[in-house]
């Protein structure tokens, strides 16, 4: 008839999957999700790393049947709301289902009711050769897809690097600027974690008057020359000493100049968000288990 083989046809070889193998699939399931393909190309990929003679490559069926194989042995533990859509549901299962395996043994049928609580809180405590093992759903990639949380991570992605520009306000600020024979338009390329206030620090430095540098070079001089051994240093010292207190009285030092403080803001028209990211909320176990779906 149409359905018997013929003795030409080769028999139908079932993948026999090693403990490893089977590891090494949960691991591509939690990155690539129902994707046979792309969980295929993620184990070949491995395992030619591993051993580059290694002449088997794994096939889709290979791996779909897997994937069902433990659905069917792990469905018959869990029951779904009828609005969870089908692929979460397997998802949800096979994923917890992959976590719990790696931390207890899974021969032992009284784990399973523990998987109920896993796939639905986020976590489950078990109890195994006298100690408690937490098991947590792992926030991985293909439930992140699952939930939204991908699309909002790539949202936040963030450049390494930023450009801070900054110009003055005013043409006072210019010419305050300007007169110490330092640029007033500033681009400086700084890292996201290099904080604000040192870049203030910076340039409030840099751009001090000459009468702020006059009064710190005296007041170096004099605690230098108090502790100066040498006789020839000392009256070096000295001599400077006298040449910039008489610069000082000579110029007449302004006081009000080391009080004055470099400011930023941005120009008017700018919008200015501020971002509230709390990057915990979004990446805890609950925020991914199936009661958050």
């Amino acid at each position: 008839g149409q359905g018997t083989k013929t003795p030409n046809q080769p028999k139908q070889v079932r993948m026999v999957w090693s403990n490893q193998d089977k590891n090494l699939f949960f691991e591509a399931l939690n990155e690539c999700g129902k994707d046979f393909e792309g969980i295929v190309n993620y184990l070949n990929t491995k395992k030619r790393r591993k051993d580059s003679n290694s002449e088997h490559a794994l096939k889709v069926k290979d791996v779909r049947h897997l994937y069902y194989q433990f659905n069917q042995k792990v469905a018959k533990y869990l029951h779904f709301s009828d609005e969870v859509k089908k692929e979460a549901q397997e998802l949800y299962a096979l994923i917890n289902y992959g976590e719990m395996r790696k931390k207890v043994p899974f021969q032992n049928k009284k784990y399973f009711h523990k998987l109920k609580d896993l796939v639905y809180k986020g976590f489950t405590t078990i109890r195994e050769k006298g100690r408690n093992i937490r098991i947590k759903t792992p926030s991985c990639r293909a439930l992140r897809k699952l939930n939204q949380l991908e699309e909002w991570q790539e949202e936040i992605k963030l450049p390494p690097r930023i450009d801070v520009v900054l110009k003055p306000a005013t043409v006072d600020a210019w010419g305050r600027v300007q007169s110490l024979a330092q640029n007033p338009r500033v681009k400086i390329s700084v890292t996201l974690q290099k904080r604000l206030s040192t870049l203030l620090q910076l340039l409030q430095q840099k751009w001090r008057h000459q009468d702020v540098r006059l009064v710190e070079r005296i007041n170096n001089l004099k605690t230098a020359s108090a502790t100066i051994t040498s006789k020839a240093s000392r009256q070096k010292a000295q001599h400077e000493l006298e040449l910039c207190a008489r610069m000082a009285t000579e110029g007449g030092t302004n006081d009000t100049e080391s009080a004055k403080v470099l400011r930023f803001t941005a120009p008017k028209e700018t919008v200015i968000h501020r971002p509230m990211i709390n990057l915990s909320e979004f990446l805890s176990s609950y925020s991914i288990c199936l009661n958050s779906y």
